[in-house]
């Protein structure tokens, strides 16, 4: 079967054909309105709050360390380099710290995409604008 008929027939949803997009946007409403601290020179997720993401997701992970940092959490790591590839998060500096915060245009756009256009839209990210070194 040729790949046009392969994505012809594929549904994309929330959950299908994986629950990438479902994790997605659980990060966008965890860095919320208002962003979330960042931590260090990458700008990553705060290490306070990483258990607590971790346990939103659809598949935790939970690893058992004392001080997991977030490349202790492959799938809110990969998240985050999405995140940052797709635009729809930047880190601010202000005065007393960092935050990461969403982009309101970008999310305004995100938003207006329907789950096939928000899927190929992390795919092309991923492919073609992540890089590894924005998040360490």
């Amino acid at each position: 079967m040729s790949t046009d008929k392969v994505l012809e027939r594929m549904t994309i949803t929330e959950d299908s054909p994986g629950t990438i997009l479902r994790d997605f946007e659980t990060l966008l409403d965890f860095i919320g309105p208002d962003g979330i601290p960042a931590s260090g020179k990458y700008h990553l997720l705060p290490m306070s709050r990483l258990r607590e993401l971790d346990e939103r997701m659809t598949r935790p992970l939970r690893p058992e360390l004392k001080r997991p940092q977030q490349r202790s959490f492959p799938n809110l790591h990969g998240l985050c380099l999405l995140l940052r590839a797709t635009c729809l998060a930047v880190p601010k500096e202000t005065k007393r710290q960092a935050r990461l915060v969403l982009e309101p245009d970008m999310l305004s756009q995100w938003q207006g995409l329907n789950a096939t256009e928000r899927y190929f839209n992390l795919l092309e990210a991923w492919l073609f604008r992540a890089n590894p070194e924005v998040v360490g």
